[in-house]
């Protein structure tokens, strides 16, 4: 019998259960709402169970899009959800402060703040459910689920001067309370050779046991790796160190410190820190699993949607593919897109300028990562 493939967003690798330890007292941040968690439920959250138990097995697709003003300045996003090779379901408007993760089985995190409170919410990629499962008076701007989608674990700052609150975690129980599980950089570490901090992204390691915190400034980036089990932080701050594309038990990939693309791609040893580059130039890069472990997967400059492999293991390159069908590229990982959706494991999308959204032959295909076979959304086992 073949087994269905699981799917993962493409952005944040996928997630394993696990338990988090609680680390530090537990604190209130920011005099949290009263609110009951999902006052924004739907009628069709009570009337769908079977179309969210279909978005539960792969394909949901979100896109994080700017709002434009008839001035020119940035208004807010637009929030897209829906299914690959489906149409979208849902568009939310939010202000400017938002943020979207995931999906997760079918689930899409986003939230968005007003200017006097945030809120975070859920929607389904399916039939368009959303959910709120937290409100507060701090300012919330980042935020992702724990694997066993028990807990909310979110990154907060100060409404009035942006010290950096640290990293929380979130019971999603009706009566939750929230605790610190990472202190908040201190000044010296938010400016000390990095410049200020500009984001700060939460993503977990390729087999779900770490969750990886990833602080940058314009081109230099400080990554925290929290240990589930043990409640050990690693800290890396090594200068050269750019946006992150995953981290594995050995090593941390990610773009050099560049403002741009093409970019470098290098590797952290963890516990040593020794850096070392794996591509000398990518103009997309990924970390994904290709067939049983992580690789890299980039489209080297020069060569028009060329897409090549690097297996972490052995280190071994190989072409996938010269070129693909059509204007397909590889579609970016990690912070350098605002547009992901899941995939089976040992997959990933090609898009076009239209992302998930596109129509016709724009419409974006998947790329089999151990053999270059390419086919349609529909071309694959859910």
């Amino acid at each position: 019998m073949v087994q269905a493939p699981r799917w993962k967003h493409v952005v944040a690798p996928l997630l394993a259960g696990s338990s988090l330890l609680t680390l530090g007292a537990a604190q209130s941040i920011g005099g949290p709402l009263v609110a009951p968690r999902f006052p924004f439920a739907s009628p069709s959250c009570d009337s769908s169970a079977a179309l969210r138990d279909e978005a539960s097995r792969g394909g949901v697709w979100y896109e994080l899009a700017e709002r434009i003003d008839g001035r020119g300045f940035l208004a807010g996003y637009a929030l897209h959800v829906g299914r690959l090779g489906g149409q979208e379901v849902v568009i939310d408007e939010l202000a400017g402060e938002a943020f979207a993760a995931g999906p997760f089985d079918g689930t899409v995190l986003y939230g968005s703040d007003d200017g006097t409170v945030s809120e975070v919410r859920t929607v389904n990629g399916t039939d368009g459910c959303r959910e709120r499962l937290f409100v507060t008076h701090e300012l919330v701007r980042s935020a992702t689920l724990d694997p066993a989608r028990r807990y909310l674990y979110y990154h907060a700052v100060d409404r009035s001067d942006r010290a950096d609150r640290g990293i929380w975690r979130r019971s999603l129980e009706p009566d939750g309370s929230s605790e610190q599980v990472l202190p908040g950089l201190t000044e010296d570490e938010r400016l000390g050779g990095f410049g200020p901090t500009f984001s700060t992204a939460l993503r977990w390691s390729t087999d779900g046991s770490e969750l990886v915190v990833q602080s940058c400034g314009a081109v230099d980036c400080r990554t925290r790796v929290l240990d589930h089990g043990t409640g050990a932080v690693e800290t890396y701050d090594e200068r050269g160190v750019g946006a992150l594309l995953g981290v594995t038990d050995r090593e941390i990939v990610a773009y050099a410190a560049c403002p741009g693309l093409p970019c470098a791609v290098v590797s952290l040893q963890r516990g040593a820190g020794d850096a070392s580059t794996l591509v000398d130039a990518a103009v997309t890069a990924v970390v994904a699993d290709s067939g049983g472990s992580p690789s890299l997967v980039y489209e080297p400059p020069g060569r028009h949607g060329a897409v090549s492999v690097i297996d972490l293991s052995d280190r071994k390159p190989r072409v996938l593919i010269a070129a693909p069908p059509g204007n397909h590229r590889l579609h970016p990982g990690s912070g350098r897109g605002t547009a992901v959706a899941e995939v089976p494991d040992g997959w990933w999308p090609l898009t076009t300028e239209g992302g998930f959204r596109a129509t016709g032959d724009e419409q974006p295909r998947l790329l089999r990562l151990s053999d270059g076979s390419i086919v349609g959304t529909e071309g694959v086992t859910r």
